[in-house]
């Protein structure tokens, strides 16, 4: 942290010289970084994003509806987002439902998985209105604003006529994930039970019972929550029958998955190693702390203060900052607290974590509860003051 901050006119440089203490920059493995001078220091700003995601266009394809921002930032990566958060509407009259939101944050995209192909001939409208909770925001956390009736544009070219291929069986823990090979997306329409999925161990074992079935229409996935986990000694298979009733897997277009039976599967070893704490820093009132971990964060939102004590050290004490609220961002293994202050440029600031007793944790995707841990120090990057403008002549004085 400087002691003031850079003009963009200044030509800057930095320099090295390893301490003779023990304290060093190095390597995990412990090989310390040698000396350098004046390396050239390239000028960067950090003007804090206050400006929210601006509607830009919506296209449709099938049953797939692609709405762009404008945005200078990335869209921020959240949980699940609700259904009902969007409305697309038609001029035949026939309902459309929004089956799933998925959001792309480096495309600025929000991606919709409707309950039905739009025809080429229908006139199409999409809306918006931001859920009590969550909603579309970008990284810095502005929310974008509601729309209505926004026209929506076709991106429709020949009809998909080509039925989802099973591709890959990866088996974590009691997670067997499928991977389809489909041009479009596949429907993202709820599976029931074992939605027709049998999976077997090696030959005179029992099979395992398949208790839920979650398509992801994106990623063209399929996963199985098995009513155990599969240990990394046992070879696996799993099969498929189209269901009699119900939904089967399908794409976006309508074309039902082939049958397949004894498909090898291919065991991965679950994560048992839980997230820890890399680093932490600050700008202004959003304390972004980052997670090392092999896996991504449970993406589940937190309440509150989720666990998290912020505090100022100065000469006369410690002082504590509220935290008001925590956001995840699974993919990039982060967590962000908004404080309800701004922490100046001159603060010295730590931030501790004690797991909560009740409600969702700070954990990884296979549920590893990150470790508590005190005082970890916040890098300040918050941007000192502008300097003050020199006062002008007073009155009755002319300026020479």
């Amino acid at each position: 942290t400087l002691s003031r901050t850079v003009a963009t006119a200044e030509t800057v440089t930095v320099s090295y010289t390893k301490p003779t203490g023990d304290n060093v920059v190095q390597d995990t493995a412990g090989n310390d970084a040698v000396s350098f001078s004046n390396q050239a220091v390239t000028y960067r700003a950090t003007a804090t994003d206050t400006t929210p995601p601006e509607f830009h266009s919506a296209a449709v394809r099938g049953s797939e509806l692609v709405i762009s921002y404008i945005e200078a930032n990335t869209l921020l990566s959240i949980g699940p987002m609700p259904s009902s958060s969007f409305r697309v509407s038609s001029t035949t009259g026939t309902a459309i439902t929004v089956l799933a939101v998925v959001v792309l944050p480096s495309s600025k995209t929000v991606v919709l998985t409707l309950n039905r192909a739009v025809a080429e001939t229908e006139t199409v409208t999409v809306s918006y209105t931001k859920p009590a909770s969550g909603g579309v925001q970008d990284a810095a956390g502005n929310y974008a604003a509601n729309f209505s009736e926004k026209a929506v544009t076709h991106g429709t070219t020949a009809a998909d006529t080509t039925a989802p291929v099973i591709h890959t069986a990866v088996v974590t823990g009691d997670q067997l994930v499928l991977t389809y090979t489909e041009a479009n997306t596949l429907d993202g329409a709820a599976l029931a039970g074992n939605a027709g999925f049998t999976v077997n161990t090696a030959a005179g074992t029992t099979a395992i019972t398949v208790t839920g079935a979650m398509v992801n229409a994106t990623d063209k996935t399929v996963t199985l929550t098995l009513s155990r986990a599969v240990a990394e000694t046992e070879t696996v298979t799993v099969s498929y029958t189209k269901p009699t009733t119900g939904n089967g897997v399908r794409d976006a277009a309508g074309n039902n998955a082939a049958n397949f039976s004894e498909k090898d599967v291919t065991r991965r070893p679950s994560d048992t190693t839980p997230p820890v704490i890399n680093a932490a820093t600050v700008n202004g009132n959003q304390l972004v702390l980052t997670y090392t971990e092999a896996n991504t964060l449970n993406a589940a939102a937190l309440a509150g203060n989720a666990g998290f004590t912020v505090n100022v050290h100065t000469t006369a004490g410690t002082t504590a900052i509220l935290v008001s609220g925590a956001m995840v961002n699974a993919t990039a293994k982060t967590v962000t607290l908004t404080l309800s202050r701004a922490v100046a440029n001159s603060e010295s600031v730590t931030v501790s974590y004690t797991k909560p007793e009740s409600g969702n944790v700070v954990e990884d995707a296979a549920g590893n509860d990150a470790a508590d841990f005190n005082s970890q120090v916040v890098t300040n990057n918050t941007p000192a003051p502008s300097p003050s403008p020199a006062p002008g002549p007073g009155p009755g004085r002319r300026g020479r």
